[in-house]
């Protein structure tokens, strides 16, 4: 009988990495999109703060793609997709980094040679 081949961690660490920078990118992107469509501000959805860089609007008749900006009420805050796909990106690939160097120190690698 035999047993399924095992990925190496390194690998499925490296494949967790691509995806967080993958939803770090889409993130990014998503708010980049949002302001550039709607003359250089962000929408915010239900805004009282009507300043420089916001959009303050109730209907969504009044900006370009307003799904894209800021319409998720999370506690006193305003989030946008876009943030949520960042923060997302952010949080898992801190600790994706730091485990995997563990793995490299745990197998006293030569891939990342020591500091002189």
């Amino acid at each position: 009988m035999t047993t399924p081949q095992q990925i190496p961690k390194g690998e499925v660490y490296l494949l967790l990495f691509i995806i967080a920078v993958i939803f770090l990118i889409v993130g990014m992107t998503c708010n980049f999109k949002a302001i550039e469509f709607n003359e250089g501000r962000m929408p915010v959805k239900n805004c009282d703060i009507n300043t420089a860089k916001h959009i303050g609007f109730y209907d969504n008749r009044e900006v370009n793609y307003s799904y894209l900006g800021d319409i998720l009420h999370i506690g006193n805050s305003i989030y946008s997709i876009g943030d949520i796909l960042m923060y997302i990106g952010l949080l898992t690939m801190f600790p994706i980094c730091f485990l995997y160097c563990r793995l490299l120190r745990k197998r006293k690698s030569n891939i990342i040679p020591p500091l002189k």
